[in-house]
């Protein structure tokens, strides 16, 4: 793929993950990533997700965290956290593909590129 295809396609399955309010299958991995950003000293930048997940009962399960944390806000915690901390605002944003396999393969192999465009510079 040439440099417009990769950035095309991480443009395409990055807005669709900042646009869908639908079930996430990556909200418990998402909720992991947050809790590390947390504890590393990143709270600011994931203050509303924590502020999300403190409001949820002991020991959710799957359906749960899927329908409670959605991607839009994931999205913005990454984008946040891309300033601070890429790789782990990469890990982040890429469990909006969690239910994707393909997809989230192709985000990974331009890694670069979605931290460039969670900070808005493509």
């Amino acid at each position: 793929m040439s440099e417009q295809e990769d950035i095309e396609f991480v443009r395409l399955h990055m807005k669709w993950c900042e646009k869908d309010w639908g079930f996430n299958e990556g909200a418990q991995e998402a909720i992991n990533y947050i809790n590390t950003a947390a504890a590393a000293g990143y709270g600011d930048q994931v203050a509303a997700m924590v502020s999300i997940i403190n409001n949820l009962p002991a020991g959710i399960g799957y359906h749960i965290a899927g329908n409670a944390l959605k991607r839009p806000p994931i999205i913005e915690a990454a984008k946040a956290l891309a300033h601070v901390a890429p790789d782990l605002a990469f890990d982040l944003a890429a469990t909006g593909q969690a239910h994707n396999p393909e997809v989230r393969a192709g985000l990974g192999a331009r890694r670069s590129w979605v931290i460039k465009w969670l900070k808005g510079e493509i």
